[in-house]
């Protein structure tokens, strides 16, 4: 599209050299085909004026529009440049996530395996528990209804509660 559009502004420049387009034709003719000829020339010469007037604001349109394109041209490498930064972001992330992914599968597996081997111990812990507060229970229940004698509470005395027990027999 720039090429075609240099190659018009060329054409366009060599059309404003060429002789036979600047407006000034002479001819030696008659005097009625002068006067004719002279009108005809002046409007030939308008024409060209025109003509180069119009391809004037050709050439200005053309310019701006090779203007824009290459600033569309511009912004098409910036949004290229863009679109890869963020095609290697993107790719980077999914490597991430892949990562993310597989050691979370490792994780679980190992977490898994772990509360296999573990559950079954920490069920025969609970249970061994278990037993352990039954058997103190029972003995809580037989060693409260066994009856002691006396002396056998005073063997266990120590002569602390000696001397407190004989103070208060006194009174």
């Amino acid at each position: 599209m720039i090429e075609t559009l240099k190659a018009k502004k060329e054409e366009f420049n060599e059309l404003k050299k060429s002789p036979k387009n600047s407006g000034w034709n002479f001819v030696k003719d008659s005097a009625s085909d002068s006067a004719n000829h002279s009108t005809e020339v002046k409007s030939n010469r308008e024409l060209n004026e025109e003509n180069l007037q119009i391809l004037n604001e050709q050439n200005k349109n053309f310019d701006e529009i090779h203007g824009v394109l290459k600033q569309i041209k511009y912004k098409g490498q910036d949004i290229k440049k863009e679109n890869e930064i963020n095609q290697e972001l993107l790719d980077n992330f999914e490597k991430k996530q892949d990562q993310n992914l597989a050691e979370t599968k490792s994780a679980d597996n190992l977490l898994k395996r772990t509360m296999a081997r573990t559950g079954t111990f920490c069920l025969w812990v609970i249970i061994i528990i278990q037993f352990i507060i039954i058997g103190m229970l029972i003995f809580q229940l037989f060693t409260y209804f066994i009856p002691v004698s006396y002396t056998h509470l005073r063997a266990h005395e120590t002569s602390l509660h000696l001397v407190c027990r004989l103070l208060l027999e006194k009174k």
